[in-house]
């Protein structure tokens, strides 16, 4: 196991749901949401100022734009989304009729394609799926039957994508066709004990080594998909982990969002720094830029 690494808060600002880091290298400056308060939240590494943009829907995973702004998976279906203004415009949405299901986890492939998964917030088992937004707008069902879907991430090459549903406790991994952006021959890499909380958001570093967050387990996970088998952890003083990004100075900082959904007055005095999202500084090795949704609309 690797060294003891640092998990700071920053500032103090406390989310409810927080999830969807994403580190903007032009300018020094880390995007998440906090999707039950329907906001996007701006930490200026620069200034050290702390922004909230409040949006008219909850917003489950943001990515830039190739041009301008932000595409978005949202409670209403994909959307187009500028700051600071908080202009909003939707695209489409392929759950309409399924009034409890809503966007959650999602990210873009090195082709600009946007890929974003749903959830029921009823609970219901398999009621829920994956899909890809193309550059014209228009989506695909990528996977059937899902029941929370949570982290994406491919391998350098885009031979691989991993992928979490996690209901299933399982971190998964699909052959995938870059060209044609399809995924097949699915096949488990680890599953993780229910004693240790269950996989939510997920990253990969420049090794292919895979970071997980585990909701309910207080820590990241380093993952190695090859040897399945859980390499590294680090823990955060915030039991529902929800997400983690690569970002700041070379991609080397480790960036953690946290919950504190359903936290009585006792829990939040017991862990004060619930629902913040934290720092881990210059790990040994770190990522890649987040890739940009190229849109042709």
């Amino acid at each position: 196991m690797e060294k003891e690494f640092i998990s700071k808060p920053l500032g103090t600002h406390r989310n409810l749901l927080g999830e969807g880091p994403l580190w903007d290298e032009d300018k020094s400056i880390l995007y998440w949401v906090d999707i039950q308060l329907a906001e996007i939240h701006q930490w200026d590494f620069q200034t050290e100022v702390h922004t909230t943009y409040s949006f008219p829907v909850r917003i489950g995973a943001i990515a830039k734009r190739s041009d301008t702004g932000f595409i978005a998976a949202t409670e209403k279906g994909f959307a187009t989304i500028e700051i600071p203004s908080c202009e909003i415009h939707f695209i489409g949405n392929p759950e309409e009729q399924l009034v409890h299901n809503r966007f959650n986890d999602g990210k873009c492939d090195r082709k600009g394609r946007f890929w974003a998964g749903t959830l029921n917030e009823n609970g219901v088992k398999e009621a829920a799926a994956l899909y890809k937004l193309d550059h014209s707008g228009k989506f695909s069902k990528m996977l059937a039957d899902v029941s929370c879907s949570n982290g994406i991430a491919w391998t350098a090459d885009y031979q691989k994508m991993y992928y979490i549903d996690t209901s299933t406790r399982s971190i998964v991994e699909f052959d995938f066709d870059e060209q044609l952006g399809l995924i097949s021959n699915k096949k488990l890499v680890l599953l993780v004990p229910a004693t240790d909380g269950i996989p939510d958001g997920m990253t990969i570093d420049q090794q292919g080594m895979l970071w997980v967050a585990l909701w309910g387990g207080g820590k990241v996970i380093k993952i190695d998909p090859k040897k399945r088998m859980v390499v590294g952890e680090i823990k955060v003083p915030s039991k529902l982990v929800t997400s983690c990004a690569f970002g700041g100075k070379d991609f080397k900082d480790l960036f953690i969002t946290t919950a504190s959904i359903g936290y009585t007055e006792k829990e939040f005095s017991e862990e004060p720094l619930a629902g913040c999202t934290f720092v881990v500084s210059q790990l040994e090795v770190g990522g890649e830029p987040s890739n940009h949704y190229i849109s042709s609309i």
